[in-house]
């Protein structure tokens, strides 16, 4: 499991914990890359596209367990930056993938990742 993922694994097991309700996180940049190939760098911040689906009590919560100066940060050294939509460049309809990790499924939480490359 890749560093990247066990960070994922750990804010769904805080999530489950604190019994949040389900919830997706819409993930780009470089951690998507990174949890959709082998592709691995040195990066500190995962960024969450803010979506409808991810309420502000979600952006709070997701924040306290996995945002800058965490004990999640201290340990796996990479914090959740939560994106307003309209910034990040990305397609009118951006290609979203599931990431389905290895062995147990994450308990709370669905992550998909974004695609950098835009269709004609």
């Amino acid at each position: 499991m890749s560093s990247v993922e066990s960070f994922f694994e750990a804010i769904d097991l805080a999530w489950t914990r604190a019994a949040h309700p389900p919830t997706t996180l819409s993930i780009i940049g470089s951690t998507a890359l990174m949890l959709q190939t082998k592709y691995s760098r040195t990066t500190k911040d995962s960024d969450v596209i803010e979506t409808s689906d991810l309420t502000e009590t979600a952006q709070h919560a997701l924040l306290e367990i996995a945002g800058p100066e965490t004990p999640l940060f201290k340990r796996h050294r990479l914090y959740i930056d939560i994106v307003k939509p309209g910034l990040p460049f990305l397609p009118q309809e951006p290609r979203w993938h599931p990431f389905i990790k290895q062995g147990a499924p994450f308990k709370r939480l669905t992550t998909a990742c974004s695609t950098s490359l835009m269709s004609s």
